[in-house]
């Protein structure tokens, strides 16, 4: 689409408003977000979009409010309007026309009927409009498109995103009575709105029997967002794909306490491509920590279910998920991580310092989940396309690590360790003392540990060797100082 419309949607509900922008962003249209009205008024003065879908009932300003502000603005009261309720009452629907909305739409609502409405309403109050592409077909229990086969770096970092932000909410509120089915309905939705999925199943492993049961499961309906809930397990039709994880998820660590939690994900295409293992393991968590919350409420005192351990929990499944999947050596990240905090104590750092050392590096290579398997697992050696991809990995691990305060000040290894000391590293070329330490400090480690461990591609080199090689790129890649402490504390290793 040429000149592609902007589009600002406003709702509270993260699950509708993700699904929303999904929907009219693969339409061709270009989509911004608010969650509130305050925020909402701020977004149209900003960016003056040339259409709003705006939620009535809302914190902060309500839907009504904010058009009665918009409207006083000569600048922006020319913008359509479509308001969207669960509260459909002639009185609402009076109010909203009364003062400038174009279109009153309830919700539950067709994809396809508001994609219409809007498309119709640009092309009459608007300036023409390029021609819009179809969008995807409704989903339906038997047929459906299924999820997508790819998606961009950066639908796959909002995704990870919203998930660990759900999983906030639900660690944040984990004595709360909300009731499971509505928690599973809210996680299914926002996996939904990646990937367009038949059927989903959620499986227990019986305390009694050892075996798995049946807990829940749900149809895509045909309307593409609402889902209508299984009683029983279906059987897989001969041309389904199904997606399945299984795992024994621990609260906090906790080996003692745990439910074996199975999720089974039908796709109707055999030509449609597996959901990435990574992905998977986070919607798994997801679903673990809602089962436990309400299934096992009887437990939760006694698990260690923080907020903070529950999404480092879930980063380091996935990083551990992500070193795999890039075909490095089991536990590079933890050796790493141990290695950079005894080198970081060599140096005098302190022991708060130590321990965002740690945190980093353990997370310092998650950003490559943002990187598409057909360069992260080329044989042949990179383009410089593909090097110019590869080299943003650091920014996607900083785009999804920065969203959590508690790990902010482990962020300088994840988003600098592969500054180089002259200047010629990325993402920003970054020279010198510019560098944070932490992140001069993990470089030499994370250098050591991949020449001195066997990959698929090559053979582990020997210590003296890898020796050698950091002291030649002393002044270059690394600092001079840190290369002649970091060689003597492996000849003392050697050494014992």
């Amino acid at each position: 689409m040429v000149n592609s419309p902007s589009v600002l949607v406003i709702d509270d509900d993260r699950s509708l408003l993700f699904g929303i922008q999904k929907l009219f962003s693969k339409a061709g249209y270009a989509v911004l977000t608010s969650e509130n009205g305050q925020m909402g008024l701020e977004a149209i003065t900003a960016h003056k979009p040339d259409l709003v879908i705006c939620d009535i009932s809302m914190p902060v300003m309500d839907g009504l409010e904010l058009l009665k502000a918009v409207k006083k603005q000569s600048q922006l009261n020319s913008i359509p309007f479509i308001f969207l309720t669960a509260n459909p009452t002639v009185e609402n629907e009076v109010t909203s026309f009364k003062i400038g909305a174009h279109d009153f739409v309830a919700k539950p609502f067709s994809p396809d009927r508001l994609l219409a409405r809007a498309e119709s309403i640009l092309s009459r109050d608007a300036a023409p409009v390029q021609h819009v592409e179809q969008p995807p077909q409704a989903l339906n229990p038997v047929g459906a498109p299924g999820m997508k086969s790819r998606e961009t770096p950066s639908e796959k970092i909002d995704y990870l995103t919203y998930l660990l932000k759900a999983l906030q909410d639900l660690t944040l509120n984990i004595n709360t009575n909300t009731p499971s089915e509505a928690l599973l309905l809210k996680a299914i939705r926002i996996f939904n709105s990646f990937y367009q999925s038949s059927a989903i199943e959620i499986w227990i492993m019986s305390e009694k029997t050892r075996k798995f049961e049946f807990r829940t499961g749900f149809f895509t309906a045909p309307n593409g967002f609402d889902l209508i809930t299984l009683p029983r397990p279906i059987e897989k039709p001969a041309d389904w794909v199904v997606n399945e994880l299984k795992n024994l998820w621990n609260p906090g660590g906790n080996e003692n306490v745990g439910a074996k939690i199975k999720i089974r994900i039908f796709n109707s295409k055999l030509n449609d491509q597996l959901i990435e293992p990574i992905v998977m393991q986070a919607f798994l968590t997801q679903i673990s920590v809602i089962l436990y919350k309400n299934d096992l409420a009887n437990q939760i005192e006694k698990l260690d279910l923080s907020f903070e351990n529950t999404i480092e929990d879930t980063l380091m499944g996935l990083s551990k998920a992500q070193e795999l999947r890039d075909h490095e050596t089991y536990n590079h990240s933890t050796r790493t991580a141990e290695l950079a905090v005894r080198f970081a104590a060599r140096l005098g750092v302190s022991l708060e310092e130590q321990r965002q050392i740690y945190r980093g590096a353990i997370f310092h290579d998650i950003g490559k989940i943002g990187i598409p398997d057909n360069i992260l697992h080329k044989t042949e050696p990179l383009t410089a396309a593909d090097l110019e991809i590869i080299r943003k990995h650091p920014l996607y691990g900083y785009d999804l690590l920065s969203q959590f305060d508690f790990l902010k000040n482990a962020l300088n290894v994840p988003l600098y360790h592969h500054e180089r000391w002259d200047g010629s590293g990325y993402p920003y070329g970054l020279m010198g003392k510019d560098i944070p330490l932490s992140a001069r400090i993990f470089s030499l480690v994370d250098v050591w540990d991949a020449m001195t461990h066997q990959r698929v591609y090559r053979k582990e080199m020997d210590e003296e060797t890898v020796v050698r090689y950091l002291q030649s790129q002393a002044g270059k890649s690394f600092q001079p100082e840190l290369v002649t402490v970091f060689v003597q504390m492996v000849k003392e290793d050697q050494e014992n």
